[in-house]
């Protein structure tokens, strides 16, 4: 179940980081409000819609079992929900009302917990968990987070949406506002595919069995990735003003924080996984992963490289560099492809472990050259 549960997670993610355009971030971002709120809304809207299209066009074409197939269109329909729950954060967040976004979180969090466990205690199939976590996201989103944005922004909110689309300078703004997004949708895909090729790689040499085990230890990192994105959101507002007002000085302080609160986290990280980290996976799942306690260390080292190029990739984007990137990432994706090709049929889990290692460095080493340039450019 815990691999079924991977595979339709390392299916969707790449596909909802594309259509989403990160455009959350271009929001945040866009400091002299180039665009209004209903552009941003309207186009996340079309892209939600894509996104659910592409994924029933996947299930098509991929000769999987009913559960998968039906687990895998939920959990597609879950993200859509909540890249529009995203979208109305990064208005919230442009206001600075930080607290509500972490509500909106909580609440959701709590929901998807609470309704994924019992869907899945009661019915014993991971496909109503994952309808649970479509309901929860779709609560949140109709209960919480558009009556909070409406009451930040109610003219923006209370516009019909169809009157917003027969705009024809609407439909310009969209076009335009592809055009500048489009290369960040690109990336953050890129992103979360490096992040999932190793799933399918374990899935397809090694079964569903030790795809669950594999997504087990690396979802160890997931607690300090939650960390290092809520700080770099919290801050992204911040460092794109400092480079509009071109204080470079302070973008780099900001920048360096992020850095070491990676760095921190992953030390931390890695010194339990030594000293504890047996007990930690026998608390956690059962004692047939307290095998996989030299993989853990692993992981935990690779953390390192993760969260620090997460804050990389924050200062990149706050600085405008969207293109950029992009040829950083196809890098990355081919040294990624690469590694898992050679490395999962001979070593098994511990061979996309290591190609985690070495994608990771990877994109590390060209995120720091890329931010030189940009820190160096902006002197």
């Amino acid at each position: 179940m815990v691999g079924k549960y991977s595979l339709a997670l390392a299916i969707t993610a790449p596909i909802f980081m594309f259509t989403g355009l990160q455009l959350r971030t271009v929001q945040i971002a866009d400091v002299g409000n180039k665009f209004d709120f209903n552009t941003y809304f309207c186009l996340r809207i079309w892209s939600s819609l894509l996104g659910i299209l592409i994924t029933l066009g996947i299930l098509l074409l991929c000769n999987y079992t009913w559960e998968v197939r039906v687990t895998i269109f939920l959990i597609g329909v879950a993200k859509a929900l909540e890249s529009l729950s995203d979208i109305l954060w990064g208005l919230q967040q442009k206001s600075e009302q930080m607290d509500s976004i972490a509500k909106s979180m909580f609440l959701r969090g709590v929901l998807s917990v609470v309704g994924f466990i019992s869907a899945i205690y009661i019915s014993g199939t991971v496909a109503t968990g994952a309808l649970a976590l479509s309901f929860s996201a779709g609560l949140v989103l109709f209960f919480y987070d558009i009556p909070k944005t409406e009451a930040i922004d109610k003219e923006a909110m209370r516009t019909k949406l169809n009157e917003q689309f027969r705009k024809k300078h609407q439909d310009k703004a969209i076009i335009k506002l592809i055009r500048i997004a489009i290369p960040l949708g690109v990336v953050l895909a890129l992103i979360s595919l490096n992040g999932n090729i190793p799933r399918y790689f374990v899935e397809y040499y090694l079964g569903e069995g030790s795809l669950g085990v594999f997504s087990a230890l690396v979802y160890f990192m997931i607690p300090g990735n939650l960390i290092m994105n809520s700080m770099g959101q919290t801050m992204s507002t911040q460092m794109a003003k400092m480079v509009y007002e071109k204080n470079i000085a302070m973008y780099r302080h900001h920048l360096k924080k992020i850095i070491a609160v990676g760095g921190m986290i992953s030390v931390v990280a890695l010194f339990f996984s030594v000293i504890w980290g047996r007990e930690i996976l026998l608390i956690f799942y059962s004692g047939e992963f307290t095998q996989q306690a030299r993989i853990l260390i692993w992981v935990m080292g690779i953390s390192f490289f993760i969260y620090v190029s997460a804050g990389l990739g924050y200062g990149m984007t706050a600085a405008g560099y969207f293109k950029s990137q992009i040829p950083l990432f196809i890098g990355v994706t081919i040294v990624t492809i690469l590694c898992n090709y050679i490395l999962v049929p001979a070593m098994g889990i511990f061979g996309a472990v290591l190609s985690l290692f070495i994608s990771g460095f990877t994109q590390f080493l060209g995120s720091v050259w890329i931010l030189r340039n940009i820190i160096w450019m902006r002197r």
